[in-house]
């Protein structure tokens, strides 16, 4: 059992809570004659803030497993879900049952002894972001971002990171969040230690490293977009279910 598998949930749990972004106010001007000129802030002199809703298929959390010192295993945690609100709050939920690793025995040992989901069943990540921001980035113009805060919210415990991100709009509405470097997650830091070596008893292993890389890969689109999106495929599905009752009556009626 790699840890590091199990840390890809972790940083899936990442709380990016910080995420701050400098924006330059326009400057204004007093309606009153001799009034001292003011500047609104960058909240008010934003373009419309949208509701952004993660795109959870074109999104992902990796994270790369070390065991018996040598042998390194690429894991992912599927099904993380969130938005990012007009007021620039973002919340990211990463259910931590859903850890895939290609080994099914491995997955359920990571649930039931690192993360322990019958206690704790999501990781949750969450930042402010300034909309305006996320509105001044330009189609096919990445915008990088020094310094940025990350909180893991894991297993009960939270742990605060810096790194880089890279915003990058794809169309008009839809853009993706990316680290540029790992984020290096550490089991002591989350009281994951018991839990590694328990799986390490288990999977008969020398060693599983507690220090385990974490890189994302998060698709961000417009609610507008997500509901037009939801739509279509409920309307494909209904088409399909109809067709497949048609058919099944079809096949007793030539009984």
């Amino acid at each position: 059992m790699s840890i590091t598998s199990a840390f890809r949930a972790t940083v899936i749990a990442i709380t990016m809570a910080g995420m701050t972004f400098s924006v330059g106010a326009a400057p204004g001007a007093s309606a009153v004659p001799q009034a001292k000129a003011t500047k609104p802030s960058a909240e008010q002199s934003a373009p419309d803030a949208r509701h952004w809703i993660l795109h959870t298929h074109r999104s992902a959390l990796s994270f790369v497993m070390t065991k018996n010192s040598s042998v390194a295993e690429i894991g992912y945690f599927r099904g993380i879900y969130g938005e990012i609100t007009p007021s620039g709050d973002m919340t990211l939920y990463v259910p931590l049952d859903k850890t895939s690793t290609q080994v099914e025995i491995r997955d359920q040992r990571m649930a039931e002894h690192l993360w322990e989901t019958d206690k704790f069943k999501l990781a949750k990540i969450t930042a402010k972001v300034m909309p305006s921001e996320i509105e001044k980035v330009e189609i096919g113009k990445p915008v990088k971002l020094d310094h940025i805060k990350v909180t893991i919210d894991l297993h009960g415990h939270q742990k605060e990171y810096k790194s880089r991100f890279v915003f990058f709009r794809i169309i008009e509405d839809r853009f993706i969040i990316q680290g540029l470097e790992p984020i290096i997650v550490n089991a002591a830091d989350f009281g994951l230690t018991d839990g590694i070596n328990k799986l390490r008893e288990l999977a008969g292993l020398e060693s599983i490293s507690t220090a385990v890389p974490v890189s994302f890969d998060f698709t961000f689109e417009s609610k507008e977009k997500y509901q037009q999106r939801i739509a279509e495929w409920k309307r494909q599905k209904a088409i399909m279910d109809q067709k497949r009752k048609e058919a099944e009556a079809a096949k007793k009626s030539a009984k």
